[in-house]
């Protein structure tokens, strides 16, 4: 601001300054619309990076793809793997280290528990807007493109994708300052709908290959079958090097694990006061056994050793090591078998069967809810939407902190804190408690049998609605 009595060459210099294409450049591209989804966002508070020491020879792998010069080279790497096993911590390495050394454009990180990052629809716009703050002449570009057509971030992802990304970096090919740009998608299959996430991967296909090698584009997902179809089809088969983290050698994969359970364990026994080295090898060697390939289960086990509600981390770990008198404990031999049971622990540790039938529908009604909310919630908005009295989500939840992230302040929603126990507790084949398991079916059947009038053909609209009436509908299902 100009103080009064300023002389008339700093007013011009300021006004100057308030005039630069800079500055309206980034007034315009504000216009995008847009999700908090990069790697350092605030959604993303919570996002690890790989444990020191570990993943070396997938992040060698991913580095030397990135730094490939062989034109013929492919431009699109997919890490693929089981869930659970790592990917997104591996994502947050590879984008934090080529945001250090200035080569990461952008990065989107999907989400199937909020709105804006499951929607694909919002990728393209997302990847533009966080491009035009890495490249000035980019900026430029995509500036003239909503000059063009100022609704680009809003129309079909075809124009999106052809208006935002590709011509704007066409544009910026031939200059000679312009070097590759590396592109990170995390957990494509977690974006809504399921024929949004093929249709990224088939424009991605028709269009990368304009780019001259411009732009190196990492995506992870699972291996679900819309998604690996995609990638077995010609179209990307032949652009693309892909990276099943599953079939890696397992024992370079648990030696990571190892790696990182014993330096974990040994900060919580420095935390609470232990003796070190803690455990010991036998019950070190149980857990590394167990959790396979998964580091979500490692990462499980941490958190429940050291939960601070219990204080105890001697006795939690006795508690996992007592698998065999898990009840309702499965036998099936899936990747996912251990981690199930782990599940299992953790909710039967939390609620024993000597509570009362009110208290163990209270709890199931709760958690069964925010596995079902489509965007997640505080304590407060639950409790209203349940009916419950103040402070009995937090009561309901405060041993299950190794699996829901259960925010200090109360201001800030709950979350799940990996997709894959949503997954175990709606599925009867996987939580074979009847206390515990969680039914998706009859939840959405009660839904679209009541008389809640859903807007027609608007799946943009549906998930709010379900997420606003979930909770009233499943307290009357549970009873």
């Amino acid at each position: 601001m100009l103080k009064k009595g300023s002389h008339p060459l700093v007013a011009f210099k300021l006004l100057k300054q308030l005039s630069s294409p800079r500055l309206v450049h980034l007034d315009q591209i504000k216009e995008l619309p847009r999700a908090d989804a990069r790697h350092d966002s605030g959604s993303r508070n919570n996002a690890a990076r790989c444990f020191q020491g570990t993943r070396e020879k997938t992040l060698e792998e991913i580095y030397k793809w990135i730094e490939h010069v062989d034109p013929n080279h492919p431009p699109i790497f997919w890490l693929c793997g089981l869930a659970g096993i790592g990917k997104s911590t591996i994502a947050q390495t590879v984008a934090e280290h080529e945001d250090t050394l200035h080569r990461l454009g952008a990065s989107f990180f999907f989400s199937r528990d909020e709105t804006d990052r499951r929607n694909s629809l919002l990728l393209f716009p997302t990847l533009a807007f966080q491009m035009a703050l890495f490249n000035p002449e980019y900026r430029a570009h995509v500036v003239s493109a909503l000059e063009n057509n100022p609704d680009v971030g809003r129309s079909v992802i075809r124009q999106q994708i052809e208006q935002l990304i590709i011509t704007p970096l066409q544009e910026c090919g031939s200059s000679s300052n312009t070097q590759f740009i590396v592109i990170i998608i995390d957990a494509l299959d977690e974006c809504f709908p399921e024929s949004g996430a093929e249709e990224i991967l088939i424009l991605w296909a028709a269009e990368i290959r304009k780019l001259n090698r411009q732009v190196r584009l990492l995506i992870t997902s699972r291996p679900e079958l819309h998604i690996r179809s995609k990638f077995q089809s010609p179209a990307l088969r032949f652009i693309s090097q892909s990276y099943i983290l599953h079939d890696i050698e397992k024992s370079i994969v648990q030696a990571d694990v190892e790696l990182f359970l014993r330096h974990r364990l040994n900060d919580v026994a420095r935390e609470f006061g232990l003796t070190t080295p803690w455990p010991t090898s036998y019950e070190l060697g149980v857990l590394v056994k167990r959790a396979d390939v998964l580091f979500i289960y490692a990462a499980t086990v941490i958190k429940f050793v050291a939960d601070k509600y219990w204080a105890d981390p001697h006795r939690q770990l006795r508690v996992l090591l007592r698998e065999k008198h898990i009840k309702n404990a499965h036998t099936h031999t899936s990747r996912y078998g251990k981690v199930d049971t782990l599940y299992l622990q953790v909710l039967q540790h939390a609620l024993s069967e000597d509570h009362d039938d009110e208290l163990s529908l209270q709890f199931k009604n709760v958690v069964g809810s925010i596995v079902f909310l489509q965007d997640p919630m505080t304590s407060a908005s639950l409790e209203s939407l349940l009916q419950l009295e103040p402070g009995t989500v937090r009561c309901c939840l405060l041993r299950l902190h190794s699996v829901l992230l259960v925010p200090d302040a109360e201001d800030n929603p709950i979350c799940v804190f990996h997709p894959s126990f949503p997954d175990f507790l709606t599925s009867p084949q996987r939580c074979t408690s009847e206390r515990f398991f969680v039914s998706e079916a009859q939840c959405k059947g009660t839904l679209q049998s009541s008389s809640v009038p859903l807007p027609p053909a608007s799946a943009t609209f549906i998930p709010l609605l379900l997420a606003v009436h979930h909770c009233h509908l499943f307290h009357g299902i549970l009873n």
